[in-house]
């Protein structure tokens, strides 16, 4: 692998090839986007848990991915 991205529902930030909105409410268009547009492969797909609101848990979904 040449290169790793981290696609999140807890953070939206843009493809780092193009001006697609990655991650937040677009979680499964973000990471067809990688796979399709870019030729991304899947690492991995689970959950993490992040510090929310008033410091309370947030569990979000993530997907690594990498070409």
């Amino acid at each position: 692998m040449q290169h790793i991205v981290h696609v999140s529902t807890g953070t939206k930030t843009g493809c780092e090839h193009c001006h697609f909105s990655i991650g937040g409410d677009r979680f499964t268009e973000s990471v067809n986007h990688y796979i399709i547009e870019h030729g991304y492969e899947i690492l991995h797909i689970g959950t993490e848990t992040i510090s929310g609101f008033n410091d309370v848990p947030w569990h979000t979904t993530v997907a690594v991915l990498g070409k």
